[in-house]
């Protein structure tokens, strides 16, 4: 929702009800990180945090969707920091 007009409109829909969505900044605050995961997988969506005021933030698939593996983002300077159990084979996650 736009602060000044107070339009809006839809980013992102996750209508399966096991799915959970959560949005946060980047902490270099470059990227809306939108995380839809369940409590064994994730997937990861990223918006570039643009300030052209008409612009419609079209998210864009980052990390698909793998079965058993959580992921965890956050962008710094040029980079994507992530954080995955992927091909680890422990409890523990690796950068």
């Amino acid at each position: 929702m736009s602060l000044e007009t107070g339009d809006s409109h839809t980013v992102f829909i996750d209508d399966d009800p096991t799915h959970y969505v959560d949005m946060n900044l980047s902490k270099d605050q470059n990227y809306i990180l939108i995380n839809n995961a369940t409590k064994e997988d994730s997937e990861i969506w990223v918006i570039k945090n643009s300030i052209e005021k008409d612009q419609i933030l079209s998210p864009k698939l980052l990390l698909p969707r793998v079965e058993n593996v959580r992921i965890h983002i956050d962008h710094l300077r040029d980079f994507f920091v992530i954080i995955s159990n992927n091909e680890v084979n422990s409890r523990n996650f690796r950068i």
